[in-house]
């Protein structure tokens, strides 16, 4: 750590403070920071909080299916659809946010709206897979009499 680090200190969405972590938050614009409190941050109202401005689809998907708080769970699930469904979105984000959704009211939602057609095929598959996958289930576990 140089001197210059020393002096600029720690920045606020380091701090030992969830409230002062928050609001450092609004304070920046860079993603990499986004997708690091959102991965390791102790607090779910922090990572509410960051959870928003995340643009990596790996790190969501992580989120979407693993994280702690429900909350955090569902808000990483609906950014994933917020990617792949903005038009802004390049196309193979748009379809990795797609792959990471894993409801199939969710994948249903992009496979109708998604301005990407990666991203749509991609929700399609995934609804495609489930569905033959539920019908293998109900064709095996027929019950004979």
């Amino acid at each position: 750590m140089g001197i210059i680090d020393k002096l600029k200190g720690t920045p606020k969405w380091k701090n030992a403070d969830p409230a002062i972590r928050i609001e450092g938050l609004r304070e920046t614009d860079d993603a990499t920071v986004f997708a690091e409190v959102l991965e390791t941050d102790a607090d779910a109202k922090v990572r509410r909080a960051a959870v928003g401005k995340v643009v990596d689809p790996a790190v969501l998907t992580r989120a979407a299916s693993a994280d702690s708080d429900e909350d955090v769970r569902d808000k990483a699930s609906e950014r994933l659809i917020a990617l792949a469904n903005d038009a802004n979105t390049p196309e193979a984000i748009a379809a990795a946010a797609a792959e990471g959704v894993t409801d199939s009211r969710r994948l249903s939602t992009i496979a109708k709206t998604s301005p990407h057609a990666a991203a749509r095929s991609a929700a399609l598959s995934k609804i495609t897979d489930s569905h033959r996958a539920l019908g293998q289930g109900r064709k095996h576990s027929a019950c004979r009499v």
